[in-house]
């Protein structure tokens, strides 16, 4: 590596609010020597984040969060004969204004190293581990596999190409010695990324036109930098107590037992285990859903969950890093119901690392220093959504719009400002004063074990903080919005960041069971290859190209998604001509070829997960999700034989077809301002795929109930308010019969129907004390509701109204004279309304 090449710095402009350092040390190929891979002992150290490491250093000061380190080219190709060593810093706000003093403290490290002498108990400690990983090592994708083994087949001995990851056998201290002596001040190159640089930045980059500064570090700082001292907290780590030794695995104790099974079901607590007998590996998963609404009922209570799991997280990183180091993870994040943790690894240690996660848990404190330095973080990636890539929009858009109960990114930022250490301080006590735990066991554990970790994870909340449980009815999931018989809603948003326009087709088709399911799964077999072969390898519309299923919140849906140079309009039209093309093309399709596409989906049905973690999280899919199908792909098999190629026909013509009076569709696009190769559909050759004749092409529009649906504050801002403004306004009167409170819902669905009534009832309960609805069972039979709660004890628990409607639908429903949509939930309605 040249002179001219070293002692360089960048400063870069980012497209996004990012803020990072890196320094990059060319050092010799090591390849050669994988049998002791002094590299290893190089990347442990320096990127260790325990307790006297340089990222805790960094940290106590307040510069970064996260740092990595590592060898650049993992598997270099034949010839290079070198490699690059970086450091990686993630920066704050005040980081980025010390990346002197940041550097100066990773020479501190380094000189620290040089001082202390390779120390060969670490090195055994690697070997170790590495020993243990490929003993016990998880089955991975086979494509992956053998795409990484013939990366190392042009490097290593093809006797050793399996294990050579993980093959340390030979202590040679001298060559880590020779890598520690290259990571010198004087052969570096400094990259530093901010928006701050943009007044400096004088040059341009010709590819991708990114705005950056090249300068030579001033020679004082090299030499200050090689000439520089230690640092006293600064320091190696201890040995780690968190290495397993007790890798037994233990008899299976029910051989008929292939399912979880609740062995615990309580007002507190529910309890769902199975013992592995598939994998037989000394390792285990726990998963523990504490449930409680408050975690996203409003924009700033999902801000303050997300900040206090991402605090908490960091509070315990110099403890875990340790046991992340030995096979364990931990990990923990919210959702719309709750806050979830996860715990994994070599069960040897597992239950020990439960014990302390949870203790300083429960004990935990924020720290205001740190909490600013979150709140930043969080703030600015709410604040770069905007630049996401083009598919991510699309599909976080589409989200908005069709699920009942979520916040967007301009209401979360809208709430960010009222983020303090006393509101997230108290939100986490709030938050574990009460919740419902549902918890899965699944691994190398007995039934005895799982009854004793999960008794005292509950009996530590309930000794220590009082915990109590919610009610039933804070129990309950998201769902989706149905979309209405032969609608064709379009969403449309403006992009200055990127260059190309984008488009997400949505053919929502209904609740997933297991006979929907297998439809959509073969006419997704199906169409899938055709779209791509059709619009991106011959029509050329883009690159990004995909046809796949949709599921969210239980509903399921046809989608299709195009990043392109052509505007959406014209994608759109695309979309549809293939829909077209491709009916024809399965009506022509002969018995082989449909025999064909029906055994590919059921050969992919029927793999099994690859390994233990996989189908842990497989199944707690199916809790999570309430549906509880654990044979879920077995039940679709066999629904899978049994469909005949008319029945995609006509699942097909029912639901993507364009002429189908039941078709829902939903279109979201984005247009970019600054286009660098617009293209017009007369560039591309459509004659074999001509668009159908009539293809309606709905906007949005604020004056239309049905159209206002997919603005960018999405349903629970318009559902009540439009209908309800009349009454909210009419409160204090209380003049409202029942039959003006029916006529204000006409027009809505079935469904929403009934969530509008419980809502009015429950509004003037709270304004009053009074009930508008004394008894729903006094309306008459066409203007009852049709829904069916998924979860009957907590209708039942509900108020008189709700209870009578709940009754009468289910005697509907035994008499089939109703159908059940969807799931709702009885919790955050007043919220919807804004009371």
């Amino acid at each position: 590596m040249t002179a001219d090449w070293l002692r360089k710095q960048y400063f870069v402009v980012p497209v996004k609010d990012k803020r990072s350092l890196n320094i990059a040390f060319p050092i010799t190929d090591m390849s050669a020597h994988y049998r002791s891979k002094p590299y290893r002992y190089l990347v442990h150290l320096i990127g260790h984040e325990g307790r006297g490491s340089l990222l805790s250093e960094l940290k106590a000061n307040n510069w970064c969060t996260t740092l990595t380190a590592g060898n650049l080219l993992w598997w270099p190709t034949v010839g290079i004969e070198f490699d690059y060593f970086d450091i990686n810093v993630d920066l704050t706000d005040d980081g980025i204004n010390h990346t002197d003093d940041i550097i100066a403290l990773i020479f501190q490290y380094i000189t620290m190293l040089k001082s202390e002498g390779i120390t060969q108990w670490i090195w055994d400690e690697s070997k170790q581990m590495l020993e243990i990983g490929f003993h016990y090592k998880d089955r991975s994708q086979p494509i992956n596999y053998v795409l990484s083994l013939a990366d190392k087949l042009l490097l290593y001995p093809i006797e050793e190409v399996l294990r050579v990851s993980y093959l340390m056998d030979e202590y040679r201290p001298e060559l880590i010695a020779q890598l520690l002596n290259e990571l010198s001040a004087d052969r570096m190159r400094v990259r530093v990324v901010g928006k701050q640089f943009e007044s400096i930045a004088d040059r341009t980059e010709r590819w991708f036109g990114t705005k950056y500064s090249l300068q030579d570090i001033p020679p004082e700082k090299i030499q200050l930098w090689l000439n520089i001292g230690l640092n006293d907290r600064l320091a190696l780590p201890p040995p780690n107590d968190f290495i397993p030794y007790n890798l037994n695995v233990k008899p299976i104790e029910d051989n008929n037992q292939t399912e979880p099974q609740i062995i615990k079901n309580t007002g507190f607590s529910r309890v769902w285990y199975l013992q592995d007998f598939e994998y037989r590996k000394p390792k285990a998963y726990y998963a523990f859903k504490l449930t409680n609404p408050i975690a996203s009922d409003n924009p700033l209570n999902e801000n303050m969950a997300q900040l206090f799991t991402r605090l908490f997280r960091d509070s315990v990183n110099e403890y875990l890093y340790a046991a992340e180091m030995a096979g364990l993870w931990f990990s923990m994040s919210s959702g719309l119901t709750g806050i979830t943790l996860y715990f994994g690894g070599y069960n040897d240690k597992l239950n020990a690392l439960v014990t302390t996660i949870l203790d300083q848990l429960i004990a935990f404190k924020i720290d205001p220093k740190r909490f600013e330095v979150f709140k930043d973080i969080y703030v600015r990636d709410l604040k770069n959504r905007h630049a996401n890539l083009i598919a991510q929009i699309l599909s976080t858009n589409m989200t908005e719009i069709t699920t009942d109960r979520v916040w967007t990114d301009e209401e979360l930022i809208q709430t960010v400002d009222d983020l303090t250490v006393s509101n997230v301080s108290q939100f986490k006590d709030q938050f574990v004063s009460r919740f419902h735990i549902e918890a899965f066991i699944y691994g190398n554990v007995l039934k005895s074990e799982t009854i004793d970790v999960c008794g005292a994870f509950e009996e530590k909340f309930k000794s220590q903080l009082k915990t109590k449980p919610i009610a039933l009815s804070q129990h309950f999931l998201n769902r989706e919005i149905h979309l209405t018989e032969g609608s064709d809603y379009v969403f449309e948003t403006k992009t200055s960041v990127h260059k190309t326009n984008g488009i997400q087709t949505y053919y929502q088709i209904g609740v997933r069971d297991t006979k929907t399911n297998p439809l959509i799964g073969l006419l997704q077999q199906i169409l899938k290859q055709p779209f791509s072969d059709k619009l991106r390898t011959k029509q050329q519309l883009g690159y990004v190209v995909w046809a796949y299923i949709r599921g969210a919140n239980g509903v399921c849906g046809m989608s299709f998604l195009i990043e392109s140079d052509y505007k959406p309009s014209f994608l759109n039209e695309r979309i549809e001509a293939y829909i077209q093309w491709i009916h024809k093309y399965i009506e022509d399709m002969n018995e082989t070829d449909f025999e064909t596409q029906r055994q590919a989906l059921i050969t992919r049905k029927l793999v099994k997960p690859k390994n233990l973690w996989d189908k842990c999280w497989t199944l707690w899919a199916e809790v999570m999700s309430k549906e509880y199908n654990f044979n879920r792909e077995e039940i679709e098999v066999k629904a899978i034989k049994e469909i005949t190629k008319q029945d995609i026909i006509d699942f097909m013509k029912k639901h993507l077809s364009h002429d189908s009076p039941d078709r829902c569709k939903l279109t979201v696009s984005i247009v970019t301002d600054n286009p660098i190769n617009e293209k017009d559909g007369k560039d591309c050759n459509t004659d074999d795929m001509p668009t159908p004749t009539t293809i309606s092409h709905s906007s949005g529009s604020a004056d239309d109930i049905t159209q206002l649906l997919f603005s960018s504050q999405c349903i629970k801002k318009w559902l009540f308010h439009l209908a309800l403004k009349d009454i909210i306004g009419s409160f204090s009167q209380m003049d409202l019969t029942i039959q003006e409170v029916l006529r204000k819902s006409d027009g809505f669905s079935l469904e929403l129907r009934l969530e509008f009534y419980i809502s009015i009832d429950k509004a003037l309960d709270m304004k009053t004390g009074q009930k508008l609805i004394p008894k729903l069972s006094d309306i008459s039979d066409s203007q009852v509701i049709d829904v069916m709660p998924v979860r009957p004890e907590l209708m039942l628990n509900q108020s008189p109204a709700i209870s009578a409607a709940y009754k009468y639908s289910l005697t509907e429903s035994r008499n089939n004279r109703v159908k059940s949509w969807a799931m709702f939930s009885l919790s955050g309605l007043s919220d919807t309304m804004g009371l």
